[in-house]
Formats: C-alpha cells, sequence, structure tokens
C-alpha cells in the first residue's frame, strides 16, 4: 500500500500489510522508505564521515526513536532503502520487501508451511517466475482473481480504506516521518472485530454449505451491491459498452433454439 504524507510529502514509502482471518494481528504493517529520516543506521553510515556527517546522523537517529516511541511502533516496522538512484523518492513495491516482511515474522508460531497466504497476483510476489511464497516453505499461497481481487481483498476492500480515511483526518503531520508512522497506528487500530467480519464477508464463509443460487447472489452482492456507487457503475459500464458494441448486446439477446427469451441483461444494460 503506497503511503502519501498529506499534504506536502516528498517521498512516497510503500507499506506491507497483512491480516489473519481470526482477527489477531500477529503480523504488524511494516513500512519501506527511501526517506534517510527513517534510517536507524545513520550513525554506522556516517562513521567514516565528517564531524558535522555523524552530528546530522546522530540526530537522525535520535529522532526517529523518538517519533517511534511517540506512535508506539516498533523499529524493526520501519525499514530504510537506499535508493539505486540518488534522490529516488519512491520506494517501489517489489520481492525484496515482501521477502523481508516474511523473514520479520516466519516463525513457528507466525509464519509456517501451514500458512494459507491469499494475494493479488503481482509481480513483486515472485522471483524469477517462482513464487516467494513458496520459496519462504509456506506452502497454501494462493492468488486472487485479478478481475475481482479488490472484492475479495480484506486489505483494499475495507482495511486500507478505514485506515487511510483515519489518518487522512489526523492534523499536524508536518513532515513524512509523522505520516507515514501515523498511518501504521492507524492500521494497527483497526479492530479484530472488523477484520474478522470482513473476512467473514469478503470470504463469503456464511454461503459454503448453501445452494448455488444464494452463492451467486451472495457473490453479486460483494462484487456489485444492490444499490451501491459499484452497483451504479456496473450499470453505466453496460450500458456504455453495448452503446458501442450493439452487436454484443443483439447476440446476448438473440433467443436460444426451444428456450424462452430472457430479458435481464436488456433490462440491466438499457434501464
Amino acid at each position: 500500500m503506497p503511503s502519501v504524507a498529506p499534504p506536502t510529502a516528498q517521498y512516497t514509502d510503500s507499506i506491507v500489510t497483512n491480516y489473519w482471518a481470526d482477527g489477531v494481528n500477529r503480523t504488524p504493517s511494516i513500512a519501506y522508505s527511501h526517506n534517510p529520516a527513517f534510517d536507524m543506521d545513520a550513525i554506522e553510515r556516517a562513521r567514516h564521515g565528517s564531524k558535522f556527517q555523524k552530528s546530522k546522523a546522530a540526530a537522525t537517529v535520535a529522532t526517529l526513536k523518538a517519533a517511534l516511541a511517540r506512535y508506539g511502533i516498533a523499529a524493526n516496522r520501519v525499514h530504510y532503502i537506499v535508493p539505486s538512484k540518488p534522490g529516488a523518492m519512491y520506494c517501489a513495491e517489489s520481492p525484496e520487501l515482501y521477502e523481508h516482511f516474511i523473514s520479520v515474522y516466519q516463525t513457528a508460531t507466525v509464519f509456517s508451511k501451514d500458512t494459507c497466504v491469499v494475494r493479488d497476483a503481482g509481480n513483486a510476489y515472485s522471483r524469477d517466475g517462482e513464487s516467494i511464497i513458496i520459496a519462504a516453505e509456506i506452502l497454501n499461497d494462493v492468488i486472487l482473481p485479478p478481475v475481482n481481487h479488490h472484492a475479495f481483498s480484506v486489505n483494499d476492500h475495507s482495511a486500507h480504506g478505514v485506515a487511510k480515511a483515519k489518518w487522512r483526518a489526523l492534523k499536524k503531520l508536518d513532515n513524512d516521518l509523522d505520516s507515514t508512522l501515523a498511518l501504521l497506528k492507524e492500521l494497527d487500530n483497526i479492530p479484530s472485530a472488523h477484520v474478522i467480519g470482513w473476512f467473514k464477508r469478503n470470504y463469503l464463509y456464511d454461503t459454503y454449505d448453501k445452494s448455488e443460487e444464494i452463492i451467486t447472489a451472495a457473490m453479486n452482492e460483494l462484487l456489485f451491491g444492490d444499490s451501491t456507487r459499484w452497483a451504479a457503475h456496473h450499470e453505466d459500464c453496460l450500458v456504455a459498452y453495448y452503446d458501442k458494441y450493439p452487436e454484443e448486446l443483439e447476440a446476448i439477446e438473440a433467443p436460444p433454439k426451444k428456450k424462452a427469451k430472457s430479458g435481464k441483461i436488456k433490462a440491466r444494460g438499457r434501464d
């Protein structure tokens, strides 16, 4: 998840988030940044530098430690990445980020071979065509279909939006350091009951033993809703598509042999 400080951001960080179906926050989010304000090793890097550079590095570490304490964030949850190009301010998603995240939490009680990871199909989850999840000996690597990934993902379809809404409402976020740490804190503050509810809703727990019709109805509700902006957007897309390609609508509406004509697509596309 990209992090951009409102309203005077210089750096765009990446934050890896991972929620669990039982609501227990075993893997608090980790921020990755090219912002030297997050460099906990600044003193070591300046060891052979000038007196000024050493003094500046000491001040950087002291400021970072104070900020981490203020927000209640552990030091291992912020990671400074030296940019490959001087002056780079956007820390992009990459396999290295996910590998580091897994390594931080990969113990028998957190990530294990029996853990089921549900993720999107992004290239950052693989290296040379091989899943980094499987490479880390986490054997259940489930990839959500890109076309409706957003609807199923607890991160994208709830957690990120809830945390960011509260984060944007905060005042006095005067610098990128405070902004990113404040967002990490809001991600931590999401109640476990909400996370459990989102998993139950997004993955249709209540329909596992139901009929195909009930499952289909629940899926349509999840993807499009009844009166939400997603439903309205879906209707608009259908109208625009069939206005541009009327032959597609005609093909769909053409009655099959020996079967009654259905007007469902027409009603949804034209009303």
